[in-house]
């Protein structure tokens, strides 16, 4: 089966570096989609569908980190870059820690653009399975799902969410049938894979 060609989202509120970005990548065979605010790109992104963001750090309404935050409560399959002038660095350095897949440091140097644009495309198209599986979820399942790979029994489980213990069962055994799992451990893998989209 033919791999689905992955999609580079430039997520810019500065209309010039837009622009730079914008021609610079036009005479490569990239398909790209540009937005002046997160917002724009969250109404318009396929959560499953292979790619990555290229993200100011710094941004009005939606910064850099609560970007990240979303795109990961909804499992996308997509690898964020954030673009950050020198004085952001020791935030940049701290987010590393949190999933974020690189930091480009301003002003942008063109051969490390590029081959950061192709490592994320392939760390994404890695993904892709492991998300395609997490979205199958209803949103309870998935809230099962993130206690269950945290360690939580079943007990604990249902005490959080204020459910039955049989109920907290039949999400698990709906969850376990969706994910196409036979043990906690394959549910753990799955969950480790998509946390690992930064590294």
């Amino acid at each position: 089966m033919q791999r689905e060609q992955p999609t580079l989202y430039i997520v810019e509120g500065d209309p010039d570096i837009l622009t730079g970005l914008r021609n610079f990548l036009e005479p490569y065979p990239i398909s790209v989609q540009h937005f002046s605010h997160p917002q724009a790109f969250l109404n318009a992104y396929e959560p499953e569908a292979p790619g990555c963001v290229i993200a100011d750090l710094i941004m009005p309404d939606i910064d850099g980190p609560e970007l990240q935050g979303i795109l990961k409560e909804q499992a996308a399959c997509l690898p964020i870059i954030f673009m950050a002038s020198l004085r952001d660095l020791p935030t940049s350095h701290t987010l590393l820690n949190t999933g974020v897949f690189a930091f480009l440091e301003k002003p942008l140097s063109r051969s490390k653009l590029l081959s950061t644009i192709k490592s994320a495309f392939q760390r994404s198209q890695d993904m892709q399975p492991f998300a395609q599986l997490l979205n199958s979820l209803t949103v309870r399942e998935k809230e099962v799902f993130e206690l269950l790979v945290d360690g939580h029994t079943n007990k604990v489980i249902a005490e959080r969410l204020d459910i039955t213990d049989k109920t907290v069962e039949a999400h698990r055994s709906s969850i376990m049938r969706k994910t196409e799992s036979s043990s906690l451990a394959n549910l753990i893998h799955i969950n480790n894979q998509l946390r690992m989209r930064g590294q």
